[in-house]
Parts: C-alpha cells; sequence; structure tokens
C-alpha cells in the first residue's frame, strides 16, 4: 500500500507551500479534498495550479459564513488530517480552530502554516513567502551573496518549498504518534521556519561577533571577497556552451589543474594556496581568468568526456523547461505525462523520491471547480495495517518528538544528506553520525557547530578494518532507519549498502541521498550544490532579463567572460543542498510511517536533481499554449508591478498582491483608489500588460512615505508590503522579537562545545514537542556507543591505540 493510503487530508489552504505539501501527500496515497472560496481557489490560473493540485477532489465552501462553517467542521469530522493557512486569527474567531474541533475529533491532525508564527508583530502577514523573505532579510542575504549594496528579489520560493516540506514531515510525525496512541494533535509550522531552514550556518559567525555564543570563532582568515569562487566557477566553452564547475575536494581541484596544464600554480606564490587562500583579490581574479582561458578551448561535449574519464565535477546550465528533458531527470522518473480535461498532454514533476515498497503514483488532474461537492463519503477512516507494527520503538511522550525511540545511524558527508538527518533529530530521533577518522569534510568549519551536526551523536571509526565492520553490523540489527550519500559501490565496500542492512535487519528505513541518482547516465557523478543549481533553472531564474550570458555565437574578451562568468555565480546559491536535505527528511518521515502501519522497511532514494526541480516547481510543468513564466526584470527588483521591491522616501518596499481584493485593499493603502477603475489596471492581465505604467503609477505614491511608514500602513489593512532593507537575515533570526516571542530561537549547548544559539525545531507539536540540541563533539559518543554494543573499556582503549576508533582529547570536555 502507499504511505498514505486510506488517510484523508482536509486541503483548506491556497499559495505554494500547503498545495505543494498536499500534492506530496496525495502522490503518496492520501485522498486529499481540496476546499475552494467561491469563484474558486484565486490561484486558479497560475500555470502550475493544475500541477500542484493533481489528484485531489474540489468543493467549495464559503467557511466564514455558519453554513459553509459547518460544512467544514462536518469534513474535518470524516477527516485524518486538516491543513490551513488563514490569517492568524481567523479560524479562532470562526470557531474552526484546533482548540475548537479537537475535543470533537480526537484522532485529528490539526496542521496549521503562518507567516512569521502565531504571535509578535508579524503575526498578521499575509502567508506569501516573498513578503516573509523580506521581511526576515533574504532580500539583503541574497544581495551580500551577489555583491550588491540594494536589496534583491529572489525567485527562488526557498521559504515556501522548505515549509511544504516541514508541513508533511509534521503530519507524517503526528501520524506515526497516532499509530501508537490513537491521538491527532496540533501540528504547526511557519515560511519563516522554512526559510530559516536555508541558513545551515546558524548565524554562527555573527553570534561570535556579538558575543552571543562561548566560546566565540576565530575571525576569519581572509578578508577577501567571496566571488569569484574558483572551484565553483562557471566556465565559457569552446562552444559558447556554459558549464558549472564544482570541484570542491582538494583531490578534484588538483586534478582539475592537472587536466587544465596549471600544475604549475603550485610553485606560484599567488596560487599555491588555491582552492580557497590567495594573498589578494588580484591574485584570486588572475587565477580565475586563467581557468576561464583554458576552459574555452574545448567544446562542452569534449570536456564532459575529460571530465567523466577523470571523476571531475561540472555539467552544464538548463533553464527548468530544458531540465524536464534531462537524461538523468526521465531515466528517474521524476517527470510523468498526465492529460489534463482543461490543458491537454502535459508534462510534470514525477515523485519527489522513490519507494521500493510503497511507491508513490499521479493518481490523476486537477479537478474542476466544486467538482465533487455533494458526492463525498462520510467518512473516510485511516486503513488498516497490512502487516505488524515494527517493534522495538519506545512510545513519543512530552519533550521527546515525535520520533522518539527511532535510532538513525548516518553515514553521509557534506550537507545534503546530513542536514536532513538533523532535522529527524529535531522530531526527537537519536540519530548517530558514523564518521571516518578523517572526520566528515564540513566537520572542521566554524567549531562543527553548524546545522549539519545539531542533535547528533557522534562516533568516528574506521569501517575498512574488520572491527569496523563488526560494530556496524551490530548497529545495523538495532536501527530503525539508516542514510547515506556515498557514490558507486562505496557503500557496498562498507558493509552498510541496502542488501546487507536488510540482512542484519529487514525491517530497517533505508535512504541514499543521491545527487544524480543510483542509476542512469549521471549515476556515480561528482556533484555539488551549485551543480544543481545549474541544471534545475534555478540560476537562469534568478539572472534577470537582459542579464543572461551572450549568445553562443558572440565573441567575449577576456574581461567580458570574466563578467558573464561571475554573473552566473552570484546567482547560485548553496541553497541545492538544503533543498535536498528537506526532501532527504520528508521521505525518512514517510518511511517510519510506513513501517509503523506495515511492519515493512523499504528502500527509498531521493536526488538533488528531483529536489531542485521541485524547488523550481513553478515552470515545472508543460502544455501546448502555457503562458511564460513571468521574468525577474533586468535589476533584480520583481517578478511585475504588485510582486515587486519599491524604492520610498526611504528604504525599499516588498509589495506582493497576487489576487483582485488585495489590488484593490493596496491602492487604498497608497491613496490611489482611482486605479482601480481605470481599464488599462482592470484585471490582472491588463496589469501584467501595462506593468511599466503600474510600476510608474506605485513609485511615485511609495516615495511619499518612508519604507517603515507604508509597513505600518499596509499591516494595519492586511496588504502583502514590508520594509526589504532593515536588516540581514542574521540579525532579525538573533535580535527580532518577532524570532524571540514565537520560540524560534533556542539557547544550547553540550560539552566540549559550548553554548550558542540556533533555531528551534521547524515544526512545534501539541502533544510532542521536538528537541532542538547542540552539536557533539568529534568522536565524543564514541566510548558510550560501543559500551551499549557489549564492548569494555580495555577493547576500546585498544582500539582507539591502533587508530579504529578515534576520541576527543581528554581534557576537551567530553
Amino acid at each position: 500500500m502507499a504511505i498514505f493510503d486510506g488517510i484523508r487530508v482536509i486541503d483548506f489552504g491556497t499559495g505554494l507551500a500547503p498545495s505543494l505539501a498536499t500534492m506530496l501527500l496525495g502522490d503518496n496515497g492520501a485522498d486529499v479534498i481540496k476546499v475552494e472560496p467561491p469563484g474558486g481557489d484565486p490561484l486558479r490560473a497560475t500555470p502550475a495550479w493544475r500541477m500542484w493540485n493533481r489528484g485531489k477532489r474540489s468543493v467549495v465552501l464559503d467557511i466564514w459564513s455558519d453554513e459553509g462553517r459547518a460544512a467544514a467542521v462536518e469534513l474535518m469530522g470524516s477527516a485524518d488530517v486538516v491543513l490551513q493557512n488563514w490569517r492568524v486569527g481567523a479560524a479562532e474567531a470562526n470557531r474552526v480552530d484546533y482548540a475548537a474541533v479537537a475535543g470533537m475529533f480526537p484522532r485529528l491532525v490539526y496542521a496549521t502554516v503562518t507567516a512569521m508564527g502565531p504571535v509578535g508583530p508579524y503575526a498578521s502577514l499575509p502567508c506569501e513567502g516573498a513578503v516573509v523573505e523580506a521581511r526576515g532579510g533574504g532580500c539583503m542575504d541574497l544581495s551580500s551573496w551577489m555583491e550588491r549594496s540594494q536589496p534583491s528579489y529572489r525567485t527562488r520560493p526557498n521559504a515556501s518549498y522548505a515549509t511544504a516540506n516541514l508541513a508533511v514531515q509534521g503530519i507524517a510525525s503526528a501520524l506515526l504518534v497516532r499509530q501508537a496512541d490513537g491521538l491527532g494533535q496540533h501540528v504547526e509550522t511557519s515560511l519563516y521556519q522554512g526559510y530559516l531552514a536555508y541558513d545551515f550556518l546558524g548565524a554562527l559567525r555573527r553570534q561570535s561577533e556579538l558575543k552571543l555564543m562561548d566560546p566565540v570563532i576565530p575571525p576569519a582568515a581572509s578578508r577577501l571577497k567571496a566571488h569569484p569562487l574558483i572551484p565553483y566557477l562557471a566556465v565559457r566553452c569552446r562552444d559558447g556552451q556554459w558549464m558549472q564547475i564544482t570541484n570542491q575536494t582538494d583531490r578534484t581541484f588538483r586534478r582539475w589543474m592537472t587536466v587544465l596544464d596549471l600544475d604549475f600554480i603550485w610553485d606560484d606564490a599567488r596560487w599555491s594556496g588555491a582552492r580557497f587562500v590567495f594573498p589578494d583579490q588580484e591574485a584570486k581574479e588572475g587565477l580565475a581568468k586563467l581557468i576561464l582561458e583554458r576552459m574555452a578551448t574545448k567544446t562542452f561535449d569534449d570536456w564532459m568526456t575529460i571530465f567523466l574519464a577523470e571523476g571531475l565535477a561540472g555539467d552544464r546550465f538548463l533553464t527548468t523547461q530544458q531540465a524536464l528533458d534531462h537524461p538523468q531527470v526521465r531515466h528517474n522518473g521524476s517527470v510523468v505525462e498526465l492529460s489534463d480535461p482543461e490543458l491537454g498532454p502535459t508534462l510534470q514533476l514525477g515523485m519527489m523520491a522513490s519507494f521500493s515498497v510503497s511507491p508513490g503514483r499521479v493518481k490523476g488532474p486537477a479537478a474542476g471547480i466544486d467538482q465533487h461537492s455533494g458526492a463525498l463519503a462520510p467518512d473516510a477512516g485511516d486503513a488498516e495495517a497490512t502487516g505488524a507494527p515494527a517493534a522495538g520503538r519506545a512510545p513519543a511522550g512530552p519533550d521527546r518528538g515525535p520520533l522518539a525511540g527511532l535510532t538513525v545511524l548516518e553515514f553521509a558527508s557534506w550537507l545534503a544528506g546530513p542536514y536532513g538527518t538533523s532535522l529527524l533529530a529535531d522530531l526527537g530521533a537519536r540519530v548517530i553520525k558514523v564518521e571516518s577518522p578523517t572526520g566528515d569534510d564540513g566537520r572542521w568549519s566554524l567549531g562543527g557547530r553548524t546545522r549539519t551536526f545539531q542533535g547528533k551523536e557522534s562516533l568516528v571509526i574506521d569501517l575498512k578494518r574488520p572491527e569496523g565492520q563488526e560494530v556496524v553490523a551490530k548497529l545495523l540489527g538495532r536501527a530503525d532507519g539508516l542514510m547515506h550519500n556515498m557514490r558507486g559501490d562505496a557503500a557496498a565496500r562498507l558493509g552498510v549498502d541496502y542488501e546487507s542492512a536488510r540482512r542484519h535487519n529487514p525491517e530497517i528505513v533505508y535512504l541514499y541521498a543521491g545527487s544524480y541518482g543510483s542509476s542512469g547516465p549521471g549515476a556515480g557523478r561528482v556533484a555539488f550544490h551549485p551543480t544543481m543549481g545549474a541544471l534545475s533553472g534555478g540560476v537562469l531564474r534568478q539572472i534577470g532579463r537582459g542579464n543572461e550570458p551572450p549568445a553562443a555565437d558572440v565573441e567575449l574578451d577576456g574581461d567580458e567572460l570574466y563578467a558573464a562568468s561571475l554573473a552566473l555565480g552570484h546567482c547560485n546559491e548553496a541553497s541545492p543542498d538544503i533543498t535536498g536535505a528537506l526532501a532527504v527528511a520528508t521521505a525518512m518521515t514517510m518511511g517510519f510511517l510506513h513501517r509503523a502501519r506495515t511492519g515493512k522497511g523499504q528502500y527509498i532514494e531521493s536526488t538533488m536533481l528531483a529536489s531542485n526541480l521541485y524547488l523550481c516547481s513553478e515552470d515545472a510543468i508543460r502544455y501546448e499554449g502555457q503562458a511564460p513564466l513571468a521574468e525577474l526584470d533586468g535589476d533584480l527588483r520583481g517578478l511585475g508591478p504588485l510582486d515587486r521591491l519599491y524604492a520610498t522616501g526611504s528604504g525599499w518596499l516588498l509589495v506582493s498582491c497576487h489576487t483582485q481584493a488585495e489590488w484593490e485593499l493596496l491602492c487604498d493603502v497608497v491613496g490611489r483608489p482611482d486605479l482601480v477603475g481605470q481599464e488599462r489596471f482592470a484585471d490582472a492581465a491588463a496589469r501584467c500588460r501595462f506593468g511599466d505604467q503600474l510600476i510608474a503609477e506605485l513609485s511615485v505614491a511609495l516615495g511619499a512615505r518612508t519604507a517603515d511608514e507604508w509597513e505600518g500602513l499596509c499591516l494595519a489593512a492586511g496588504v502583502g508590503g514590508v520594509r526589504a532593507d532593515a536588516m540581514n537575515g542574521d540579525d532579525f533570526f538573533l535580535t527580532h522579537p518577532q524570532v524571540a516571542e514565537n520560540g524560534f530561537i533556542v539557547e544550547v549547548g553540550h560539552p566540549g562545545v559550548g553554548t550558542y544559539h540556533r533555531s528551534n525545531c521547524g515544526v512545534r507539536f501539541s502533544r510532542t514537542p521536538g528537541v532542538a540540541n547542540a552539536a557533539h563533539q568529534f568522536g565524543q559518543d564514541g566510548a558510550a556507543i560501543l559500551g551499549e554494543l557489549g564492548y569494555d573499556d580495555e577493547t576500546v582503549a585498544q582500539w582507539v591505540k591502533a587508530g579504529v576508533v578515534v576520541l576527543p582529547e581528554e581534557g576537551s570536555g567530553a
């Protein structure tokens, strides 16, 4: 059976985050009923709406009327899960909030998505990702990365994608608890927590500057500009095709230099510290230009042949539409063909992750408005399990988290995999990070306190030795889950491949977090986050109209080539790794729920490629006559007149208004109600056609007050308008009362690690709250874990002496 078979979900939400969340639930078996307002969901005209709402049934209710409220409550009574993203206070005022219905429906899992939490000065913000990111510092963070002084509009919907995943993780975890004790609970997340998920560094450097952590972090060794990032250069090949390089490791970077016949750099004082250390910016830029010159001597296909033979990392820049045709995307089944009654034949996203025992499927196209009114069964009820639930799990309880009692083994490095299991640790799972004696490559950054290590125990052991293999076998026998991101046959050589794992433990939930995938044309290829940013279309969407790389037949001199390379690099953030990590956590929580319902473990595979296409889902559907997606303008201000950054009398205001009602409210706020009646702005199509004129009108109006004044007026009126340049993301997280009042920040500590602040759990549970813990030292838990497995102190000491196990030095706080 599929993971959510027999689970009924009532979707009261609108917008990307709730729609994508319930799409994931529906694709994996849930019966999703989409409740739309009279006239239908106002975003129905959005091209991707038909994909986000595929396979769901549609009913229309005016839930703010007495009759509509009664019908909504009746629907809740038939459901296992409710998801809503109404404005804070609306549900309470209409008596359809969790507190009002929980007594009637004690098994109900009630999920709420807010903008920035239920309390605080920004509790009333509309649930719009762009608004939340702007107020939370996202526009300034992007500009800092892009080396711009003014705020920049981010086209990737990071906050909405992440929030959708957090919501599914919360719902699956709450259903897992209900499977054990029969009771539902309130599950809460927010777009701000989704946005915060992308800060894997946790504002650690800023904390250190403000003396908010102990011990502080030594200052960064280099004061040079971040760009160009030499291992992550965007290069132009001889045929004019652009290639994203990701030779990040010391081995691959040195091999790349050899292939380029640049080995002499190691004897040159300007470049001997490459890939990261340079005496000055001139030396750094000089090496970048030298590499660009060498990469321009062969075609893209020639370079790909060499890169594949040498184990080097690089791939082309694509739009999202082009990515849908990528051979690996097709091989993985990450796109499906679906006939839609309104659109005709479509190509759209397939499953975000694959499950060997409980595969998902697209059940059908989106429904017409109110297509299923009066045709709903009175009660869905959850399906009975087809096997005995897995044994050995302690019940979840207060302050333990919904995944309490589950043990997850992690054999992974860097970011995309390890961050995913850190999210599981927040949900209460015991995560044991198994590292080699040299450590995870990301271990030594910022004192090992980054997000990827938080909440985990650390066991450092040499898996290539017989003793290490013996320990792993014992761990596998006790584990509930395993995650790794090793390429090729590395997992098999270390005894942690799926076949080995299930021999020790047939019920294990096993996930491979791949880049391209375990099979197909990209299997075994090296990739880092810029690869997937380039392949998924995110970079070319962010670069802005008119800023694209010159056409293939346009000749470029050295300075022009360098400028174009820099522009592409500025648009490729580190977000693709976190995008993949969120999918890892989502897939594993779903796998644990399936095991609880059936007693069956399984093999799961997620890929950074599929995850990043989901992030770009707004353009990940294709059909004849499809309207083009709105483009970011060349100044990176926005996608149109009502989704845009505006200069005010002082400061910048982000305006985000997507419905006719919101447009009319905005006109009242800015003192231009006359605009509503003008034919050129009469509807969304007209406002798009005469967008430049509307931008000019609003620019004049908004210049009359400061951004802070406009923000106050917008908040009072319920309009999506916030100041975008008040502070960066780190300062908002560390100092703003909105964060503190909602408990989004927490101080943590651990022996040998010290104290610091980190983001709290991304999901809040009313009955089984998660636990946000600190990172542990390298090898800090090895002795205790080995003791649990039956090894005495003498054996452990011998292994330490022989280099099989690494423990922290005495006196280091362990």
